[in-house]
């Protein structure tokens, strides 16, 4: 079934100093242990934040999540590549939940995989199932692989800056993966045509991303208003703004953002049964309702969120900036945990012409 997304405003974020990219993603609230940083990294935003509209909405498919998944042999070989770095049950079935679907799309002849951002690394394995005699490589700015794993599934690490190991290096892959990565990115329409470049023709570009500016998420409206009088932008706004996540796109900007820098065939997918990455698949969801949270949000941080911003005009004391963002981090309907957890994830593709 193919559904319409809703009309969104997605907001870019370009920060032109490189320097402060490592240092937003680290301190993604503007509460690290620089307030020189916390300070360049405020007037940065505000002088490169962009709000993008886009008169029609984007589509996106929608089907349960089963019809999404690797097939059961494929699923198995991925769990046992898991298993054998130590991984429990319950960690394999929240992998096999999370990553399975994500990689579906992946053609069995790939010669090789250009993998972006890994994090701990658990979607290797349903690559290294779906594609079992592709070369993957994998890019990240930490080493946090579980360890184990790159042998296990065969890859080779490089820790690297990735947009400059984009810029230095022209090997082109039959597929680049990422997965909640593209989120990240300050300079999405640069970026993407690099990763156009580092495909083959025919080749595919595969990710899984939140869609932060789509009109369903919590605090879209205000994250809107931000974005409009960015001048005005506090430093204790930045616990519903969240620097960490400067490409806050939707269905319809991230299509056309694909088809600027040179993808076609470009196709959304969401799970219909767990459209957001916290759902899970469970009969009975273990957590409130989000107009609940919404309304015990209304009632506890956004007044504290207005006295501090009447208090301090200038800029808020880093202790109560940190104290505010540790709070919110521990309750269910804190501000960074309502909008990660009820933004819609989805996969995209995307293929270089040719």
């Amino acid at each position: 079934m193919v559904a319409e997304s809703r009309p969104a405003v997605a907001l870019r974020c370009q920060v032109a100093d490189a320097s402060l990219h490592a240092y937003m993603q680290q301190h993604p609230f503007l509460t690290g242990p620089s307030e020189d940083s916390n300070r360049r990294a405020l007037a940065a935003l505000r002088a490169g934040i962009r709000v993008v509209e886009h008169a029609a909405p984007g589509t996106i498919e929608r089907r349960p999540h089963q019809a999404l998944m690797l097939t059961p042999p494929e699923n198995a070989a991925a769990r046992a590549l898991l298993k054998a770095t130590g991984m429990g049950d319950a960690e394999l079935r929240h992998a096999e939940l999370d990553y399975s679907w994500r990689a579906a799309p992946l053609p069995h002849d790939c010669a090789d995989i250009l993998c972006l951002g890994s994090g701990t690394g658990e979607e290797l394995a349903f690559l290294r199932a779906r594609a079992p005699a592709a070369r993957i490589v994998v890019w990240d700015y930490v080493a946090k692989l579980r360890p184990g794993l790159a042998q296990a599934v065969q890859a080779q690490f490089v820790r690297c800056d990735l947009v400059a190991e984009l810029r230095a290096r022209t090997q082109p892959f039959d597929a680049v993966f990422s997965n909640h990565t593209l989120e990240h990115l300050y300079d999405p329409d640069t970026v993407l045509p690099l990763l156009w470049q580092h495909l083959r023709p025919g080749g595919l570009l595969l990710a899984g991303l939140p869609l932060d500016g789509d009109d369903s998420v919590p605090f879209h409206d205000a994250v809107g208003r931000m974005g409009r009088d960015a001048a005005k932008l506090h430093d204790i706004d930045l616990g519903i703004f969240d620097a960490g996540h400067p490409w806050k796109t939707n269905a319809a900007d991230l299509c056309d953002t694909l088809a600027r820098s040179g993808f076609v065939d470009v196709r959304i997918a969401q799970r219909s049964d767990a459209p957001y990455r916290s759902a899970g698949l469970a009969a009975t969801p273990s957590r409130l309702p989000l107009p609940v949270l919404q309304a015990a949000h209304a009632l506890t941080f956004a007044p504290a969120r207005a006295v501090l911003r009447r208090l301090f005009r200038h800029g808020t004391p880093l202790a109560l900036r940190r104290a505010l963002v540790a709070l919110e981090r521990r309750l269910a309907f804190g501000a960074g945990r309502l909008k990660n957890g009820f933004a819609p994830d989805v996969r995209v593709c995307a293929r270089r012409d040719g």
